[in-house]
């Protein structure tokens, strides 16, 4: 039998990051900034997800599928279930990815919301241009993509005139998107819509690895992406790019890290630089925000971090007050890379969400719809399986909503099976109004096998408990998700 015991109180590191969330100097192209989702329609909310999974819908409902059990990915039920939870944390829409045989049921989403009486939620299309290098846009499915933005009042508008967001935009060349816009616009009216392409992955990747090798861009580098920022934009009404790159430590933990570095350094200054350029202030600037990647079918993982990956990209992004943010994505459940409400992440992000939706544009933090204000606005995060050897992360999070004024004395305590504590963790003194984050980096060296950690958080002499225990492996590990728990969802 494996021994539960744990010898003696495991070290661990601490660390903290209350750095405000500040929006920069930048002229948005657009009133406020929007907030959508990407939207996969194969996840109605009644369909199983119990087989071979690490999370599922909150709002699983198997009376929301049709009444004659036909198959459909999605009904006009489940789908304004997730319409109420994405507007609840401060979204604008679900960015929808068009594809010419589903055309119909796309448009049917904002319809569906109409009849039900919502006025505040339209969907934002983004033409896909086709995957694993097989061409699919055609001049036809941007014209109905176009077409339908125009004759929806509700639907994203940039100074009166559509947006349209993009997908795998670089596997055309300038000079095809330049024919299809000549195209476009004799059919639909010189500069009547907006289209956002990106910049090439090949270019980041090799600046990337000149940043690497040198610790520093040289001056024609630096030229070479600014010259690529404006080359969109000569073409297109505007940009959209993802924020980190990725990279493994060889002998670190198994997911890839998110490294900010070249964004921070080189990225962000060019696209102030750029879009501070009279010829380019009236161009949108729009970003994808990801939490991390858990592919438990496939072992391909990017690191969730807890919360600190979502957190850090919002945080960057801020930077350049952007017209529009792209959430990857709202329900990919084989990914795990889910912004809906989830079993084991419930509301947390939620509640991120709608803080920086209301930061974002100046607007003051308000309580989480449906919220008990009189519970801590706090959130424990870890994973609920850790392997020997691995880092075991327990974060404290504190989302702010306005209401909570009071100044909160928090301590983590982490017990074994047999009752012993796992490491004496500290009184922490936590403003309110502060959003951010206390982490311990647990070391697992000192743990056995087979054991269950039990969390409790202790908030100014009141005990919270019930929060999911971390099990303990002794040689395999492939379950990195995250366990998010918000006090206020227990």
């Amino acid at each position: 039998l494996l021994s539960a015991v744990l010898f003696a109180a495991v070290p661990f590191e601490r660390t903290c990051d209350f750095a405000p969330v500040t929006c920069g100097a930048r002229q948005r192209a657009s009133e406020r900034t929007r907030l959508y989702a990407e939207f996969q329609i194969k996840y109605g909310l009644y369909h199983n997800y119990l087989w071979r999974r690490t999370d599922r819908p909150l709002f699983f409902d198997r009376s929301l599928r049709p009444a004659d059990n036909r198959f459909t990915y999605e009904t006009p039920a489940s789908y304004l279930v997730n319409v109420r939870e994405a507007r609840r944390m401060g979204l604008d829409g679900f960015n929808l990815i068009t594809l010419k045989s589903r055309f119909k049921e796309f448009v049917a989403f904002d319809r569906w919301s109409r009849e039900a009486g919502v006025t505040d939620f339209a969907n934002l299309f983004t033409v896909g241009y086709g995957e694993n290098s097989q061409k699919s846009a055609s001049a036809e499915l941007f014209g109905m993509t176009i077409e339908a933005a125009l004759k929806d009042p509700l639907a994203p508008r940039l100074r009166g005139k559509p947006l349209i967001a993009t997908y795998n935009y670089r596997m055309y060349t300038p000079d095809e998107h330049r024919a299809f816009i000549a195209g476009l616009e004799e059919r639909f009216g010189k500069d009547s819509f907006i289209l956002c392409g990106d910049l090439s992955g090949a270019l980041l990747s090799r600046l990337r690895r000149s940043y690497d090798a040198n610790g520093r861009l040289s001056s024609a580098d630096v030229a070479e992406l600014e010259a690529a920022i404006r080359e969109v934009l000569d073409v297109v009404g505007g940009l959209q790019l993802s924020v980190p790159q990725y990279y493994r430590e060889i002998d670190g933990a198994y997911p890839r890290r998110s490294d900010f570095r070249l964004f921070d350094a080189y990225i962000a200054p060019a696209l102030e630089r750029v879009f501070a350029l009279p010829q380019y202030r009236d161009k949108a600037l729009g970003f994808y925000v990801r939490q991390g990647y858990v592919n438990y079918k496939n072992g391909d993982h990017d690191d969730e971090a807890c919360t600190a990956t979502l957190r850090n990209e919002l945080r960057r992004v801020a930077r350049l007050n952007p017209d529009y943010l792209l959430f990857f994505e709202w329900n990919e459940v084989d990914e795990n890379t889910m912004f809906q409400p989830t079993v084991t992440g419930g509301s947390t992000v939620g509640r991120i969400l709608r803080y920086h939706s209301r930061v974002l544009n100046g607007l003051k933090p308000d309580p989480y719809p449906g919220d008990d204000v009189t519970v801590p606005p706090l959130a424990l995060t870890s994973r609920s399986t850790v392997k020997l050897g691995e880092e075991l992360h327990f974060e404290i999070l504190n989302v702010p909503d306005g209401t909570f004024a009071e100044e909160m004395k928090v301590r983590l305590s982490v017990v074994g099976r047999d009752g012993r504590p796992v490491a004496d963790f500290p009184e922490e003194t936590v403003a309110a109004d502060r959003f951010g984050a206390v982490d311990y980096k647990v070391s697992t060296a000192g743990l056995r096998g087979g054991d269950v950690l039990v969390p409790t958080l202790t908030v100014n002499g009141r005990r919270f408990e019930g929060f999911v225990p971390v099990r303990v492996e002794p040689t395999v590990s492939w379950n990195y998700k995250t366990i998010r728990q918000s006090l206020r969802d227990l």
